[in-house]
């Protein structure tokens, strides 16, 4: 009997901390720039995006770290898997996170010729690795040039359990 007390009594200590209490300060890898963009919790994963970090020389291309939501340790930085060239892609713009599955969307992606039309990543939180990437099912190529910025497609994420939302702003 006494275990399961013991047992309980950590429970809600983990999950009721007293109202204001800092919990953990989440250190940005040495690289990202613009770190705390935007960011997701569960019960086990942090994210945070940071748009401003530079991948391959090319600044705003973005990153997002994952972290361990019980400690705050680092567990991976995630950078821009499709930089491309011309504007950085804002990887990070967006976050999400859902069991052991993380969305970071890069509202400024842009095939390496044409206009900017946004893309979504979905990554394994255990990992690290990329799972899928979440393309722009209808690119706008006409959208830049009528209201002069571009869809934005997954300016913002969501994801509950196996089904990821991207938006579009156009």
């Amino acid at each position: 009997m006494t275990q399961r007390r013991l047992i309980l009594r950590a429970l809600e200590d983990r999950l009721v901390p007293t109202v204001g209490d800092l919990l953990h300060t989440l250190t940005p890898p040495t690289d990202a720039a613009l770190a705390g963009t935007s960011v997701a919790a569960s019960i086990q994963y942090a994210v945070v995006g940071a748009i401003g970090t530079n991948v391959n020389s090319l600044p705003y291309a973005g990153s997002a770290a994952i972290y361990d939501a019980n400690s705050g340790s680092l567990l991976w930085n995630l950078l821009d898997p499709s930089v491309t060239g011309g504007n950085g892609d804002l990887f990070g713009q967006s976050v999400a996170v859902s069991g052991t599955r993380v969305v970071v969307g890069a509202p400024w992606y842009q095939p390496t010729t044409g206009q900017p039309i946004g893309q979504a990543y979905l990554f394994d939180a255990t990992t690290g690795q990329l799972v899928h990437t979440l393309v722009n099912p209808e690119p706008d190529p006409t959208a830049w040039s009528v209201t002069g910025s571009p869809e934005q497609f997954a300016d913002a994420v969501a994801i509950i359990g196996n089904t990821a939302f991207v938006s579009a702003d156009y």
